[in-house]
């Protein structure tokens, strides 16, 4: 089962370029990375990620039930 952060903020995208420099951006703003949910789908990205403290959970973003799964378990 993937983890959720509580409390939190999710970012969809974050195995990805974007999805990097918006976690970049948070850290360097002084938000902690277990404050972090980051969603995505690139598993060994995931992983690293995991490794650097954010929580993390696997979702394809062409899954709309998928998403919204995510979504709910992070409200």
């Amino acid at each position: 089962m993937p983890t959720v952060a509580e409390p939190a903020i999710l970012v969809f995208g974050a195995t990805g370029s974007l999805g990097r420099h918006v976690l970049d951006g948070l850290l360097e703003r002084g938000t902690p990375a277990a404050a972090v949910t980051a969603a995505g789908r690139n598993e060994g990205r995931l992983a690293e990620l995991a490794s650097a403290g954010f929580a993390t959970v696997r979702v394809d973003l062409t899954d709309p039930a998928a998403v919204a799964e995510v979504v709910a378990r992070h409200a």
